[in-house]
């Protein structure tokens, strides 16, 4: 993996966590990251779903203005998309401040998003006078009413999660699969309530850093498909792909 997207595998949970700072711009770095990360994960008979996620401040605030004067390198977003759309295992976003522009759909291409309190999502393209050339346009409307969808697309306005949860299968507050607390193994500190604490975590008390513990994101997978099956009130045998909530198949651009 990259500088810019690591990739992590344990108890059958693939962690593909975007570190591109300051925002987590989709420049062409992170893009192939992102790529690597997913077919590794599909690839993998050990892995069973796959979480995508980037700092507390920014999941991701779309495509990296530093790289605007410079040559694109593939693979472009809506070839991420692509994969996206073909992975045969559960694909999560976990969301943590911001999810703008081509970050919001990249979220909008997984299976399912999971957003600490107080995040923001949006696509502020047309403040630059152009339109979401990712899908945004085709994947927004099928999760939030379609006059909500052409108000954030036309405006540029963002929208919190409190209020997408309105929606209903939108978008998840991650503290319902929130852990009590951490202790540390080494000096017997309890540090604070975590919300998806797939990252490591380093103890107040001693110091101490831990590995990653991924039971809050197996949650997440697991709430996950029983909602899926409970909208369709079907079954899903095991180790079968989850269909996605919106119609299946690849849309960019405008509509």
């Amino acid at each position: 993996m990259s500088d810019v997207a690591s990739y992590a595998v344990r108890d059958g949970i693939a962690v593909i966590t975007m570190d591109n700072p300051p925002v987590n711009g989709l420049g062409n770095a992170l893009r192939a990251g992102l790529m690597d990360g997913l077919n590794k994960a599909d690839a993998d008979p050990a892995v069973k779903g796959v979480v995508i996620i980037g700092s507390a401040r920014f999941f991701s605030g779309g495509a990296d203005i530093r790289e605007f004067n410079q040559k694109r390198l593939p693979p472009d977003l809506p070839d991420v998309n692509d994969r996206q759309d073909a992975m045969k295992k559960p694909l999560v976003a976990a969301i943590g401040g911001f999810a703008l522009g081509g970050g919001l759909e990249l979220a909008l291409a997984c299976h399912y998003r999971v957003a600490a309190p107080k995040s923001q999502v949006g696509l502020p393209e047309v403040k630059l006078g152009i339109l979401p050339g990712s899908g945004g346009t085709q994947r927004l409307p099928r999760i939030v009413p379609m006059a909500e969808a052409v108000r954030l697309m036309t405006s540029g306005a963002m929208l919190p999660v409190e209020k997408a949860q309105q929606y209903g299968r939108t978008f998840h507050q991650v503290g319902r699969f929130t852990p009590t607390s951490q202790t540390c193994s080494a000096c017997g500190a309890k540090d604070g309530p975590k919300l998806l604490q797939v990252r490591s975590w380093q103890c107040g008390a001693c110091g101490t850093v831990h590995d990653r513990d991924v039971n809050a994101a197996r949650n997440v997978l697991a709430a996950g498909r029983a909602e899926r099956l409970n909208a369709c009130g079907g079954t899903v045998r095991p180790g079968a792909s989850l269909a996605r909530p919106s119609e299946p198949g690849t849309h960019r651009g405008a509509a």
